[in-house]
């Protein structure tokens, strides 16, 4: 093809941009796509660009922007790629780009124009499978990296090639060979324009979906280059674009795993900056992107509190040369499952060091957090009238931010009497409770009943003493008892439930049934577990035995339809009924063990009690006779004679005695 030609292929290609019958059928644009780039290609060869009219160059451009349209269509894009031409594109930029081009002069703007070509085509088909072989094998990171240096400047071939990178970087060995060839460091490198951030941010996510590249960077990469992308993300999440602070957003929940961006994350005040943002987007309730966007800061909240959990409890227990395997590298990604966070709590409630220390100690974090009014923020999002503006999965990580923040007694007094962002008229002191239980009984019916057992799971925090503290009730620290310090702040969370009408939601919640049956085994545990820590005040205790809940736990454990749920670390339903049942009658049941033994127990219990309730009649005449054979075999027989006689036993009077 000579040039005059490609100059007229290109002019007739840009001319029919608008027409209908462009794209009629996958293989004409297939043949538009393919022509406009050997005209393009002829031209590059040319080596000199001066001979273009201006009509021709602004023609070229607009063929580019043709070729995107047309590969924006699966089925043109799906023959694009079976035609092999990756391999092509590739070697040509290779060797326009690695072999041809020196930092003496820059490339002519006909090659460039092909190269932008090359990149556009490979932007859109980067995610097959089909192209990573040709670019791994054509040095396609290379290529991507020289040219973050060439059009630095020049922000519309940037645009695109930002494009190309994040698309690729859905590859894992691309990924990884990307950051270890200084990938990271050149695009943070990148003037702060608003294209650029565009495609940083789109890279940085596609980046944290490769977690084996994101560990090379995160995990075993310098603390200054952690310092720039954490600053980064932080960045682009408070920029006025919506893909941007979504990508920035995504980012960061994944990073926030690694203890370097962290601390990182720290020193930029992150969780201020969080919490503002969610705060904002609170103003726009009603627009689906801003409570799409107050989802995905929720879950860096929700990352950053699992891993400051996991960071303290591996400090309490090293510090204690613990052996419970709660040790944090450094290097590797923090475990943000829910198991792994129960783990965590539980161990945390359980272990003397690391409850005395979160009830005497200002946790950093959690400080941190209510400093910037979190509990405020967050509670919002399980007020009534949201339901329906946020998806349940917005709640739900609300509420375990929330769950974390409550193991430190400091935060723990802030949320149990902190009212809710936006306030109702005639708000009180109880609305974080009031909050929190109308979300458990709200939801326990919902499709999806996470909701339900993470407030309850936060009311559980509220009301319960962790069981560590209550067993070292006789430790003194700084001459003042833990629970004398600790007391106050769980007593008036429990009067704040009890003031709510917390016991009746709760026995309804024990009893409750949904269609998720493990759900709803879980909800009468978590339900039974703030029974228990409400019973620990005498006041509520009397009315929870007015209201026959020993009766009721009975039956629910002898009944064998009702399979009960087993709670982590081995403590179930069982247990905690079991628990309950002796605080309220003063019995010992836990002694008695679980099974068949513990249900003997309750029989005899239920037993006792119906006789003390019975009012028992004797006839006269049959107890005195019973004395006088007692007195007699007892050897006191002037006794027994004395007995006979003032009782006339002798005759056969006598009416009926109540004993």
């Amino acid at each position: 093809m000579a040039e005059a030609e490609a100059v007229r292929v290109l002019l007739r290609t840009a001319g029919g941009r608008d027409q209908d019958n462009q794209d009629s059928n996958s293989e004409t644009a297939l043949d538009s796509v393919v022509s406009v780039g050997e005209a393009l290609e002829v031209l590059a060869a040319k080596g000199n660009s001066n001979y273009l009219t201006e009509e021709a160059r602004t023609g070229a451009e607009q063929c580019l922007e043709v070729v995107q349209d047309l590969l924006s269509h699966e089925d043109v894009l799906d023959e694009f790629v079976r035609a092999g031409v990756a391999a092509k594109l590739v070697s040509s930029l290779r060797e326009g780009i690695l072999e041809r081009y020196t930092p003496a002069g820059l490339p002519d703007r006909s090659a460039e124009l092909y190269h932008l070509y090359c990149v556009r085509c490979l932007a859109c088909m980067g995610e097959y499978v089909e192209c990573l072989g040709p670019i791994l094998k054509d040095r396609g990171v290379e290529i991507c990296l020289e040219l973050l240096k060439m059009w630095r400047h020049r922000p519309p071939c940037l645009s695109t090639l930002l494009s190309l990178i994040s698309s690729l970087l859905a590859h894992r060995k691309y990924a990884c060979i990307f950051v270890e060839q200084g990938g990271v460091a050149a695009l943070l490198d990148l003037p702060e324009t608003a294209e650029a951030a565009l495609g940083v941010s789109a890279c940085l996510f596609g980046l944290s979906s490769q977690q084996e590249a994101l560990e090379l960077a995160c995990g075993r990469g310098s603390e200054e280059e952690c310092d720039r992308m954490a600053r980064a993300a932080v960045k682009h999440a408070s920029s006025g674009l919506d893909p941007c602070r979504r990508n920035a957003a995504l980012f960061l929940a994944e990073a926030l795993r690694y203890q370097r961006v962290v601390r990182c994350f720290d020193l930029q005040g992150g969780v201020a900056i969080l919490l503002n943002l969610v705060r904002a987007s609170q103003r726009f309730e009603g627009a689906r992107s801003e409570a799409v966007l107050a989802y995905h800061l929720l879950c860096v909240l929700r990352s950053y509190f699992r891993s400051h959990l996991a960071l303290l409890a591996s400090q309490i227990h090293s510090q204690g040369h613990s052996k419970r395997g709660l040790t944090v590298n450094p290097a590797k990604a923090t475990d943000m499952d829910a198991k792994s966070l129960s783990f965590l709590i539980r161990e945390v409630r359980t272990d003397a060091r690391a409850a005395v220390w979160l009830a005497c100690e200002t946790w950093p974090a959690a400080a941190d957090f209510e400093d910037g009014g979190g509990a405020s923020v967050l509670l919002h999002f399980a007020q009534r009238d949201q339901t329906g503006n946020y998806h349940s999965e917005t709640v739900v990580s609300a509420l375990e931010v929330l769950r974390i923040v409550t193991l430190s007694r400091r935060s723990h007094a802030h949320v149990a009497q902190t009212a809710p962002s936006r306030r109702r008229s005639g708000s009180t002191q109880q609305e974080a409770v009031e909050a929190l239980l109308d979300s458990a009984a709200r939801y326990r019916s919902h499709a999806d009943p996470k909701v339900a057992s993470g407030a309850l799971q936060v009311l559980v925090h509220l009301v319960c003493v962790p069981s560590a503290l209550e067993d070292a009730e006789a430790s003194c620290r700084g001459g003042r008892c833990l629970l004398a310090s600790v007391g106050p702040a769980y007593e008036r969370s429990r009067d704040l439930v009890r003031g709510s009408n917390g016991i009746r939601v709760l026995l309804d919640l024990l009893r409750n049934r949904c269609h998720d049956l493990e759900r709803s085994r879980e909800m009468s545990w978590l339900s039974l577990r703030a029974l228990n820590g409400l019973a620990r005040d005498p006041s509520i205790a009397q009315v929870l035995q007015r209201l026959q809940v020993p009766h009721l736990l009975s039956e629910m454990l002898r009944d064998p339809a009702t399979r009960v749920h087993k709670g982590p670390g081995g403590g179930g339903f069982r247990a905690e009924a079991l628990g309950l049942i002796s605080s309220l009658t003063g019995s010992d049941l836990a002694a008695e063990g679980a099974g068949h033994e513990s249900l003997s127990a309750l029989h005899r219990i239920e037993r006792h009690e119906v006789v003390r309730k019975t009012r028992i009649a004797y006839p006269q005449r049959e107890l005195f006779l019973l004395m006088r054979d007692h007195l007699v075999a007892a050897g006191m027989h002037d006794t027994a004679r004395s007995l006979e006689a003032e009782a006339k036993l002798g005759t056969a009077e006598g009416g009926e005695v109540e004993g």
